[in-house]
């Protein structure tokens, strides 16, 4: 698969050469001079070759290279076709090489990265080893969601906690992975070296915060619902399963607040003293309990992070006419995705929304229309939907939370902490080498 991957790098007569091997293509490299004299310019030579070679993949329509130093960043994006970029007045010290060759609309498709040392009055050079970036996968096909933090032990150290790589028609997640079956992206700069080791050897942690509807129109799942959690919570006790767990419970609003706590018995025990009532229009707030359970939380930096939701009605969302919340699908995923993994017990159907005003009888029964439902988010955040019975049994341990724990992984890179946003892309690989699953992570550190 590296072999896919990885492109050209070669260094002659003291000059930095940057070199793209093809996208299917051979023949004469275009040569990419870096040559930085003193402390102040660093030149760029690029001669860009066409079809047939393709070095340069006929696609690129611009480079971006970005040298970032302790004084600051310095950018320069040209088109296909220039010959020559300068930087002028770069101060000496610890530098960063930053290339992304991207084609029309924005996207990367390859890069590379250096760290290099400008010394002052001296040639400097460097050396930089283009990657081509994998492509992105249309069919929502497998399951890979996780959520991004900083390792407890070392700042400088990411780690992404990720839920077994699952096929959604199966149910199979893919075992044995290492680092041959999965690429790291930073703000599309592929990170090297990565590490891979299964969930189970960095500690197998599992946080759960519960978002239960206790509205009046669960009066027939809240008995259900209840014994469902209480069960699931037990078994994980009873596994071993190092596991916290936690709730919100929510209406229009967010009634109640269970921290996240190893105590499953008392859990169990407040659990079980709730009861439906209230509600006086069909959709309910489950966003606002999220966002208030997320932020709420003293979620365990080395813990997978997951949600699950338990709801008969659609969500109330910003600007749907009323009051109740501030969030919207939107700005809910932006939240969540990459930093949990929510699972939804939901009237399901189309992904989008609905509108149950008017109508009675069993969740799964109501006609379609404009608010949206709980799904949505799972399908944001890489985890899975099952629909809400009309008694509330749920089979809880169906969802496969614990077992995708067990049968994830951590995956570690290092990077520099800024404070600043990062996008995280992960893909995955088979062990034939094709690409199954991709997923983008908003982070920040």
């Amino acid at each position: 698969m590296k072999n896919i991957l990885r492109n050209a790098l070669f260094v002659t007569g003291g000059l930095a050469v940057l070199a793209l091997a093809g996208c299917g293509g051979s023949g004469d490299p275009s040569a990419t001079t870096l040559n930085a004299t003193g402390t102040s310019r660093l030149v760029f030579q690029i001669e860009w070759p066409g079809s047939p070679t393709r070095v340069i993949p006929d696609e690129t329509s611009e480079i971006e290279v970005v040298v970032k130093t302790e004084s600051g960043e310095f950018k320069k994006t040209f088109p296909r076709g220039t010959s020559e970029v300068i930087f002028d007045e770069l101060p000496a010290g610890d530098a960063t090489v930053e290339a992304r060759g991207k084609i029309a609309g924005g996207r990367t498709i390859v890069s590379a990265s250096k760290e290099t040392i400008l010394a002052p009055h001296t040639e400097n050079t460097a050396e930089l080893e283009l990657l081509a970036l994998p492509g992105w996968i249309d069919e929502d096909n497998w399951t890979l969601g996780g959520n991004v933090s900083q390792d407890p032990s070392e700042p400088n150290t990411i780690r992404i906690t990720l839920s077994a790589v699952i096929e959604k028609a199966s149910g199979e997640p893919l075992d044995g992975l290492t680092e041959e079956n999965f690429v790291v992206l930073e703000d599309d700069i592929q990170k090297l070296p990565i590490e891979v080791a299964q969930a189970t050897e960095g500690g197998g942690k599992l946080d759960i915060m519960f978002i239960l509807d206790v509205t009046g129109s669960m009066g027939g799942e809240i008995n259900g619902v209840r014994s469902s959690v209480i069960n699931f919570v037990q078994d994980l006790k009873e596994s071993g399963q190092d596991v916290q767990v936690g709730a919100t419970t929510f209406s229009d609003t967010t009634e109640g607040f269970y921290a996240l706590s190893g105590d499953v018995d008392a859990f169990s025990t407040w659990v079980g003293g709730l009861f439906a009532s209230g509600g006086d229009d069909v959709p309910e707030n489950p966003m606002t309990a999220m966002g208030d359970a997320f932020t709420g939380a003293a979620w365990r930096p080395d813990a997978a992070r997951v949600m699950i939701v338990m709801t008969d009605a659609p969500m109330h969302y910003a600007g749907d006419g009323t009051s109740f919340t501030d969030w919207t699908v939107d700005t809910m995923g932006n939240l969540l995705t990459g930093s949990a993994v929510v699972h939804t017990i939901s009237p399901g159907g189309s992904t989008r929304s609905y509108d149950f005003s008017g109508q009675s009888g069993p969740a799964s029964t109501r006609a379609a229309g404009t608010h949206p439902d709980a799904k949505v988010i799972s399908d944001l955040t890489g985890g899975t939907w099952r629909p809400m019975p009309w008694n509330g049994v749920i089979n809880l341990p169906e969802l496969g939370i614990s077992d995708a724990i067990k049968r994830g992984y951590i995956i570690k890179f290092k990077s520099k902490y800024e404070d600043k946003d990062r996008v995280i892309r992960l893909a995955a690989f088979d062990e034939t080498g094709k690409q199954v699953a991709d997923q983008v992570y908003p982070a920040r550190y």
